[in-house]
């Protein structure tokens, strides 16, 4: 068993659904200070017109998947707003920038998989807050 393992085993994942190997970066993407939602809007459209330069011709891409990271990743944000919870608006806020970057467990722009850690992350916030409208569904 590697040390990184080892790490893992003796800490739980930060939320049940976490990938483990998404599990250190979504850890310190939760203690980031909080962003307007407007900003984190943006983030997500900034990215998006960086997957769709690199998805023009460039069949490792899962654009379909990305759009779809992005719809929800707006709703989300969208439910956030009126939630008293800083917690909850924590937890979404952290799901979004784990979306918006492309250097996670699996990078976005160079593997065939790139998108699935993102819609994982998305599915464990969106497990806990009570969205199941919101879950990404990974063929």
């Amino acid at each position: 068993m590697s040390q990184h393992d080892a790490l893992h085993q003796s800490h739980p994942p930060a939320l049940p659904g976490i990938p483990p190997e998404a599990d250190e970066l979504f850890r310190h993407l939760m203690a980031e200070p909080p962003l307007p939602v407007k900003e984190l809007v943006i983030q997500v459209s900034a990215h998006m017109d960086e997957v769709r330069r690199h998805a023009v011709g460039d069949e490792t891409v899962d654009f379909a998947l990305a759009e779809e990271l992005a719809k929800r990743s707006v709703k989300l944000l969208e439910r956030s707003t009126p939630d008293p919870s800083e917690a909850n608006r924590q937890l979404i806020q952290a799901a979004v920038r784990y979306f918006v970057l492309n250097d996670d467990a699996e990078d976005d722009l160079t593997s065939v998989v790139g998108f699935n850690d993102d819609a994982q992350v998305m599915n464990a916030v969106a497990t806990y807050l009570g969205y199941p409208d919101l879950l990404v569904h990974l063929e």
